[in-house]
């Protein structure tokens, strides 16, 4: 097994049916893998937890522009991991301030 693979999963809580989210959640495991894998210079930096925290700071600011909360990613064995319940509350949250800033 290649040791500079990584996985990009989904925790699913227990949310269906959105559609929405699901396909915000697809874009956002892409975007993440592809910021992850720019950011892996050498194979242990998946196992370094520094270098991992430093990648989690970068995706937090550019996915989300350090709005969302900080367990919205996490590694996990050297894979990323995006919340599900996070990011729909984290969706729900922009959706409404966006509202917010229209109706002023």
């Amino acid at each position: 097994m290649n040791e500079s693979l990584f996985g990009v999963g989904i925790n699913k809580a227990d949310i269906e049916g959105e559609p929405y989210l699901e396909v915000v959640e697809k874009v956002v495991q892409i975007v993440s893998g592809l910021l992850v894998a720019e950011r892996i210079k050498k194979t242990p930096d998946l196992k370094n937890p520094a270098k991992l925290q430093e990648i989690k700071a970068e995706l937090l600011r550019q996915l989300f522009q350090e709005q969302a909360l900080p367990d919205i990613v996490s590694f996990q064995n050297g894979n990323l991991i995006v919340n599900r319940s996070y990011l729909r509350n984290f969706i729900t949250e922009y959706f409404a301030r966006a509202e917010i800033r229209k109706a002023a």
